[in-house]
């Protein structure tokens, strides 16, 4: 009985349950409290039983009760001391700092993100990752500058065009002066009689229309025995070749009065004149008397010999050719020896270049040679434009290593990269070849004026109005006005020209048919 009145005294009257104090932060001594023994009835029997000093608080009773030793159970034991509800100070709910004394944050830290629901090996990978050191903001800066170079490149490839638009006009515009002398009363000036010019009066050249000259020379003499404009119209998507042939009459002064000559002469004074190319630069003088005469602008011009020639044939395999006559000739001198059969041909460089310069057994004789230049020139458009499509790196990168070797040009690396891009797009039924109209007087191939005009304008013109007669050819570089001969094929109707113009598909299905003799 004594035992349970002692646990009543020791168990609070609301039957709360007993409440587990942990440490607290604070030094131990503010804990202590003076020792509570209970009260015991006199003359009591029983034997006294020691307990740990604890101070215990209830409700009814005095602050201050005899000291008893009481034994007590295990559990009993551990109860700290009781206290009111009303009598304990508010604690902060997520206040855990009180079970860990030694301040371990880390731990804190724990028990808070637990809380939280959230790992803590998940927030220090969160904030790991979020961490920009030096490296990795230049690797970021670095990865940034290549993409935005990528995409420029690109851009650059499929937008870029060359833009000549602002050059000036190579060619006289106005018309020639009447050498006709006024009237002595004529008292009116040029400005009183010629009405102002306006914006619809000039020529103005066109966006994405270009003219490039191309040009074949032999390796002894310089003669310029391959001579051809091309035009590239990149709005309708179109290539257009005018041959010339090296016989076309010329009366520029040079010796042969032949137009082949015109390269030769102007190659030799510009190497005696110690110019570090010669060759572009007689390419440009050759280019020039074309731009005043036939009132075109040529953009770039473009030389190669016959070793480049059979290089470039070389580096795309060679070309597939259907040969219409078996071609054999022979020139010692010149070390050139052909030897074709008729039929289809796989032909090599050397080879090709006998197809090309070929003109023995031709009825036209050097017009035969320029038709059979066409046949080829689409046979190889053809083979570069396949190597495109199957994407065969090498075979075009060992092209771009020959034509940078062996080509002499005034375009830039840009250029003839935007300028290939732009021409293998071309079909070949949208490919227009014809030689400069014109026909034979005297051994010479004279050019028709009026089928050259029409040609030209056709073709040829990157301006916003057509050439006129009035200015076309005004020095009569292609003619020898004394000539009644040359005179009559240059001033003829254009129906006496032997010249016409063919498409690439034409040409491919082999409609282009060359007379040979003894056929």
């Amino acid at each position: 009985m004594q035992n349970e009145e002692i646990e009543k005294k020791l168990v609070p009257e609301d039957d709360a349950p007993v409440e587990e104090q942990h440490p607290a932060t604070e030094p131990a001594e503010a804990l202590e409290t003076p020792a509570v023994t209970p009260e015991t009835p006199a003359g009591a029997g029983t034997p006294s039983v020691e307990t740990p000093e604890t101070s215990v608080e209830t409700p009814g009773t005095p602050a201050e009760a005899p000291e008893t030793s009481v034994e007590t159970p295990d559990d009993l034991t551990k109860t700290s001391v009781f206290t009111p509800e009303s009598a304990k100070e508010p604690e902060d709910a997520d206040d855990v700092s009180m079970y860990y004394p030694d301040g371990d944050a880390e731990h804190i830290r724990a028990d808070d993100a637990e809380e939280e629901d959230e790992p803590v090996f998940q927030k220090k990978k969160t904030e790991k990752s979020i961490k920009l050191t030096k490296g990795r903001i230049i690797a970021i800066v670095a990865i940034f500058l290549a993409y935005t170079l990528l995409m420029l490149g690109i851009g650059w490839y499929f937008f870029y065009k060359p833009d000549y638009t602002e050059e000036e006009v190579p060619f006289e515009t106005d018309a020639p002066v009447s050498p006709e002398t006024p009237p002595l009363d004529d008292k009116t000036t040029p400005e009183e009689t010629e009405p102002p010019k306006t914006d619809d009066d000039q020529y103005r050249a066109e966006s994405g229309v270009y003219n490039f000259l191309v040009i074949g020379h032999d390796g002894m003499a310089f003669l310029a025995d391959v001579a051809m404009i091309v035009n590239l119209n990149t709005n309708d998507n179109t290539v257009s070749v005018m041959q010339i042939p090296r016989d076309t009459f010329v009366s520029t002064g040079v010796l042969t009065n032949k137009i082949n000559a015109v390269f030769s002469t102007t190659y030799a004074d510009a190497y005696n004149a110690g110019e570090e190319n010669p060759s572009l630069v007689a390419a440009e003088e050759y280019a020039q008397l074309l731009e005043k005469s036939l009132c075109i602008n040529i953009h770039h011009t473009i030389v190669m010999g016959l070793n480049g020639f059979n290089a470039i044939v070389d580096s795309v395999g060679g070309v597939d050719v259907y040969v219409q006559n078996a071609l054999i000739y022979s020139d010692p001198e010149q070390g050139l020896v052909i030897n074709i059969p008729a039929g289809y041909q796989h032909l090599d460089g050397y080879a090709a270049q006998g197809f090309v310069r070929f003109r023995n057994d031709y009825v036209q004789a050097d017009l035969g040679r320029v038709n059979a230049q066409k046949i080829f020139m689409t046979a190889l458009f053809t083979k570069v434009k396949s190597l495109v499509k199957s994407m065969d790196v090498s075979a075009l990168t060992n092209l771009a290593k020959v034509v940078s070797e062996w080509v002499d040009t005034s375009m830039s690396f840009d250029e003839i990269l935007a300028f290939a891009k732009l021409i293998v797009k071309v079909d070949l039924n949208n490919i227009h070849m014809t030689t400069l109209p014109g026909n034979t007087a005297w051994g010479y191939y004279v050019m028709n004026r009026k089928g050259t005009l029409d040609i030209v304008n056709t073709y040829f013109n990157i301006y916003n109005k057509e050439i006129t007669d009035s200015i076309f050819d005004r020095y009569h570089t292609f003619c020898d006005p004394d000539d009644d001969e040359i005179m009559r094929v240059y001033d003829g109707d254009p129906s006496i020209t032997i010249t016409e113009v063919y498409d690439g598909e034409q040409i491919d299905d082999g409609e282009l048919v060359i007379p040979f003799v003894g056929y």
